[in-house]
């Protein structure tokens, strides 16, 4: 079902630099599809037989076969990810006797969903729907309610979902879906306000949002999406290969909410943020953390061995090894952001943009330090910090380089950086 990928030293470098190129981001989605599929192999291979996984798997295979770039949509919708990892738990050796996933139909409502939206005849065996929470939902396309006695009982039958008893489709709420074309770069992301495995971040996810809603959050990342096309565009393309969806989260008390999941590649969550600039760096960060993540998965950066945690400027809580990969790497995309809008230099938001690059680059800076002196790293992830290093050097010289006269950056990223000190390990208790 899958197969081996493997990562040139030329496309490390290029992903460690930043955004990375077109054929480094394909290898991480053709990662990401190959670690699906062997999920979803364990999760039929240890469930009960009986619960319909073999047949949703069968759908999909056919899905593979006559639609491949339908089928890879589905495989790669982020919330899959969670729903077979949370299966997987579930039926892991000393968990529950019935070895049952986190919900059985969930692949079934996958694999008609890929049915539903290829551009081709697949031929397929009649798949049953089962009804989560009142609605048939099909991941990535929306969700139907049905009340009534079947509570929204449907089969997939000939590519036609057919529902039980009726002729029409009642309370269908579709995903909504936004496409933007900004300077010959496009973007089409969905609004996940629908997938009941939406939910693996630390913070609650919003509840479907109203028309209203749906409208202000379309309008804000059009915004974002226009500026990151026009001032970011290297970090733009790389969002237009690897971002799929948006969730929106509940607004916090304060302060701006923002967070992916390793299980969740495609997908950023997000509390709703109106300003266009801090949309962009938001969806810039993140984007950071899915990419690395998702090299994580193919490439060994860290030994994983040992107790070790590192005290690191951007959080209270010492961080692991791979806190402080993906706070760093975050971090260079910041910075690299915001010396971009320094180099712009002009407006009100000029003094924010020198005093966010002096922050992220100190933060940058910093973790580059740490990780040099870590013992935890393996060669390749010595090589992916020392070139983070380097892109940190290059990025600071162009902004200083190129930003007017009259917008002169702070030392403060140098000073913070020489104030952290010596990189802080200490072992756990």
């Amino acid at each position: 079902m899958s197969r081996r990928h493997r990562l040139t030293s030329a496309g490390l470098d290029r992903l460690a630099a930043g955004p990375g190129e077109a054929a480094d981001l394909a290898l991480l989605r053709r990662g990401q599809l190959s670690r699906r599929l062997i999920m979803i192999e364990g999760v039929v291979r240890r469930a009960e037989p009986g619960l319909g996984l073999r047949a949703a798997a069968g759908v999909l295979a056919e899905t593979r076969r006559g639609s491949p770039a339908s089928a890879e949509r589905s495989l790669l919708h982020p919330c899959l990810g969670t729903w077979a990892a949370r299966s997987l738990a579930a039926m892991a050796p000393g968990g529950p006797p019935e070895r049952v996933p986190a919900d059985p139909g969930y692949l079934a409502a996958l694999a008609a969903a890929a049915v539903l939206s290829s551009d081709a005849v697949v031929r397929h065996r009649p798949l049953r729907l089962e009804p989560m929470g009142g609605a048939v939902v099909l991941p990535g396309l929306g969700r139907l309610h049905s009340p009534g006695p079947h509570c929204g009982l449907a089969t997939l039958d000939h590519g036609r979902l057919l529902l039980a008893g009726r002729r029409s489709a009642p309370g269908w709420q579709a995903v909504r879906r936004f496409r933007y074309a900004t300077a010959g770069l496009r973007i089409d992301l969905a609004l996940e306000d629908l997938d009941p495995y939406r939910d693996d971040y630390v913070w609650p996810v919003s509840p479907r949002l109203s028309a209203t809603e749906a409208e202000r959050w379309r309008a804000a990342l059009a915004r974002a999406w226009s500026l990151l096309a026009a001032d970011h565009r290297l970090y733009a393309e790389a969002m237009g290969r690897v971002l799929a969806a948006v969730v929106p989260l509940k607004a916090g008390p304060a302060g701006s909410l923002a967070a992916t999941s390793p299980r969740t590649f495609g997908a950023v969550a997000l509390a709703f943020v109106d300003d266009p600039v801090e949309l962009a760096a938001l969806l810039v960060h993140e984007v950071q953390h899915m990419k690395l993540a998702a090299l994580l998965d193919l490439v060994p950066l860290h030994t994983g061995a040992g107790d070790a945690l590192h005290r690191v400027p951007w959080r209270p809580d010492p961080r692991p090894v791979e806190g402080v990969l993906q706070g760093t790497y975050a971090h260079l995309g910041l910075s690299d952001f915001w010396a971009a809008r320094c180099v712009r230099g002009k407006g009100p938001g000029a003094h924010r943009a020198r005093e966010r690059f002096a922050l992220h680059h100190a933060h940058a800076v910093t973790g580059s330090l740490i990780l040099r002196a870590a013992d935890e790293l393996t060669p390749a992830g010595r090589r992916f910090a020392g070139t983070m290093a380097e892109a940190l050097r290059l990025n600071r010289r162009h902004a200083v380089l190129q930003a007017p006269a009259t917008t002169a950056l702070p030392a403060r990223a140098e000073r913070k950086a020489a104030d952290a000190g010596a990189p802080t390990c200490f072992r756990k208790p």
